[in-house]
């Protein structure tokens, strides 16, 4: 009803009856207005952008972290074989050779 009167006003303004078969959109074009959706829309659209923002700073700092706690473990698990028995099936993974008794991948 609200939006109802507004448009009756802005006829009124341009000096529009309905004889004269002008679109609200004209009116609202004649007037400098805009559609309250479109308004509602670029104010949603703000707040997704802001949305969107949030998130991806919280996924860059989260990944930062996560990868630091996963390079310090990694150094922690080297230092823990570099001290064992050279003979050990570890280090030959950790050399990059094959285990026996495994098949050759290729």
């Amino acid at each position: 009803m609200q939006l109802t009167i507004y448009r009756l006003v802005f006829k009124k303004i341009v000096g529009v009856t309905w004889n004269d078969k002008v679109t609200d959109a004209e009116i609202l074009t004649r007037t400098g207005q805009r559609r309250l959706q479109d308004m509602a829309l670029e104010v949603l659209d703000d707040y997704k952008l802001h949305y969107i923002n949030i998130l991806t700073y919280l996924f860059t700092y989260l990944l930062t972290y996560l990868l630091q706690d996963i390079v310090a473990e990694r150094f922690r698990l080297a230092g823990h074989i570099i001290q064992m028995a050279s003979e050990r099936p570890v280090h030959y993974v950790m050399d990059g050779h094959q285990l026996i008794g495994e098949e050759e991948v290729g």
